[in-house]
């Protein structure tokens, strides 16, 4: 038929032993061969020759045999007889199709409370509603049921217990079914909760309620002598009392110059307070130290050798002490498009003029873009690194990405990691969401539990949680967060700058510095270790206080002249000693 309908005839010819079965074609089937050609309407007729009584019935396969239709003469079999045909008409039905996008969906959330993703169904030409089912109870689905043309899914997380989750997300419609994975992490509730202290902030509307504009503050550093040190104006190295915000004194700036900003950067490195210069191709990068707060600056570093980088100085990265170690700096060349890694040496405390440079990429090799305020925190195993436009990222030793930390927010260069309770933690710099004017607002720091692995990393806290500003916009993203963490204190510190500077801590009581900070006679203070055991020698000691070199207190003990030291490891510390006349100095000590 014209459309093309099934067509069966049965037929009888002259020759004995033939019963042929013809079914219609839409073409044409040349005899010996597969080839169907010229669509004329034939038939494709089947002929099993032979006596179909018998047992070796059919013997020959008459596929291919032809036949002339009665009124034709062409030599061929004559088809004589036309027993039947029929036709069958039918309406060809619409297929049906069922997807689901996406198809797995990962979730966190701390134990006891929810989160919620989505995903989309579509269906088509479907039979029956859409049936939506999961098969663990830790995931809940809602609605289950979706009209044929689908709908939207939401998929709640509820973990009962701090471990990994798994499920199945089944949808079903008609005969046809799909699925989604789900899989999900439970967070244990962190140890302890951060209150605030002072936050002198656009949002309090307390920028210069101590006497100095917070506003002002670029970059900050923790001292182990509770002193918060801040890069002020651009012009000063401004000292605050940690814990309260006073304002004790601006180091001294003897011998300091230069730079297309004198100061960018402020760092506690190995028990030296270090600030650099923001550097060009015309202004040398400068590095300079002071051994305490009373000292005059010595320029340890000052060099054109940028690296090849154009600007240099934005952020100060230390890994290592003064006999071991390197000074770490980053740029975003967005005319090159290529963001550079320099780093320059440390040997007994002389600083190479020569850095050494590695690229940051994506795994594709391509440009790793992070635009300005780049930090990078370099350690044994390769870097962090964050700035502007790429959120908190892991890089390895040839500076390849490996993967990010989970933000909403990928602006930002603040980062200190940290364990209290032998649970990981950290701290990053961000800010509110949002688009166009709405960006840079609200400048906070947020806290990470990383006790499951950085790539699951979950925010549990934002502080301070109205942000800093809901006004002035920090569009270069300029600031940063500390943390001082000890077995039984946490406190921590956020910059941004133009919006201010706030403090939080969890089991602190605030404390001014005491006004006589004199220091004993070297000559007669000494430490040194044995056995596990540090002797304290010269002096009467009220309290010890023993701090990493990056400025975290590992220790304390009072009234004791020996202390158990066996909890801690191989490396460099800090002693800070205060006699019975609060009288304090410090010294180091080599735990091998």
């Amino acid at each position: 038929t014209s459309l093309n309908y099934p067509y069966t005839i049965c037929l009888k010819n002259n020759t004995n032993g033939h019963v042929v079965l013809g079914f219609r074609a839409n073409g044409e089937v040349k005899p010996g061969s597969d080839i169907i050609s010229y669509k004329r309407g034939s038939f494709v007729c089947h002929d099993p020759y032979g006596d179909y009584n018998a047992t070796y019935y059919p013997n020959w396969d008459g596929r291919y045999a032809t036949y002339d239709w009665p009124g034709y003469n062409n030599g061929w079999a004559n088809i004589n007889t036309f027993y039947w045909g029929c036709v069958a008409r039918y309406d060809k039905p619409n297929p049906s199709s069922l997807t689901v996008n996406p198809t797995s969906l990962s979730l966190s959330a701390n134990v006891n409370q929810t989160a919620t993703k989505t995903f989309t169904v579509k269906g088509t030409n479907l039979t029956s509603k859409i049936a939506v089912s999961s098969n663990s109870s830790s995931f809940t689905v809602s609605p289950t049921s979706l009209p044929t043309a689908g709908g939207t899914v939401k998929v709640t997380f509820n973990p009962t217990a701090a471990q990994s989750y798994s499920g199945t997300i089944t949808v079903k419609g008609g005969e046809l079914t799909k699925t989604v994975e789900v899989s999900g992490i439970g967070n244990a509730a962190p140890d302890f909760t951060l209150k605030e202290l002072w936050n002198f902030s656009e949002t309090k509307g307390t920028l210069t309620s101590k006497g100095w504009d917070a506003s002002k503050v670029r970059n900050i550093a923790y001292g182990f002598d509770q002193r918060l040190y801040m890069v002020y104006n651009h012009s000063d190295i401004k000292v605050v009392n940690s814990q309260t915000g006073t304002e004790l004194l601006n180091l001294d700036k003897t011998g300091v110059s230069g730079g297309t900003l004198t100061f960018c950067d402020v760092k506690y490195c190995a028990g030296k307070i270090v600030a650099c210069n923001l550097a060009s191709t015309t202004d040398p990068l400068k590095l300079y130290a002071w051994d305490n707060v009373d000292a005059k600056p010595i320029c340890i570093l000052e060099t054109t050798k940028l690296g090849g980088a154009s600007q240099l100085g934005d952020c100060i990265g230390f890994t290592g002490d003064w006999t071991n170690g390197s000074f770490v700096f980053a740029h975003d060349d967005y005319n090159e498009k290529v963001t550079r890694i320099v780093t320059y040496k440390v040997t007994n405390g002389i600083v190479s003029e020569t850095p050494t440079v590695i690229n940051a990429t994506n795994a594709d090799g391509t440009q790793l873009k992070c635009s300005s305020s780049i930090r990078v925190h370099p350690d044994d195993n390769g870097y962090w690194i964050n700035g502007k436009d790429n959120p908190l990222t892991r890089l390895n030793t040839s500076g390849v990405a490996q993967y990010t930390v989970p933000d909403d927010v990928p602006w930002g260069n603040g980062f200190a990691a940290f364990q209290f309770k032998d649970r990981g933690y950290a701290m990053i710099t961000s800010f509110n969401p949002g688009v166009d004017s709405e960006t840079y607002k609200g400048g906070c720091m947020k806290l990470i539990d990383t006790s499951l692995g950085w790539e699951n990393g979950k925010v549990l806290n934002k502080y301070p949680t109205a942000g800093l500003a809901s006004t002035a916009r920090n569009t270069n993203c300029a600031g940063g967060c500390i943390v001082n963490a000890t077995s039984e204190t946490v406190e921590a510190w956020v910059a941004s700058q133009l919006q201010g500077v706030a403090y939080f801590a969890y089991n602190i009581t605030p404390s001014e510095l005491p006004i006589d900070t004199a220091q004993f006679d070297e000559q007669s203070f000494r430490c040194f270790v044995s056995d596990k055991i540090l002797f304290i020698k010269g002096i009467n000691t009220h309290k010890v206080e023993i701090f990493s070199t990056m400025g975290s207190k590992m220790m304390e003990a009072e009234n004791s002249n020996e202390i158990n030291i066996s909890r801690l490891t191989r490396g460099v510390y800090i002693i800070k000693a205060t006699d019975e006349n609060n009288k304090r100095n410090t010294t180091k000590i080599l735990i091998k």
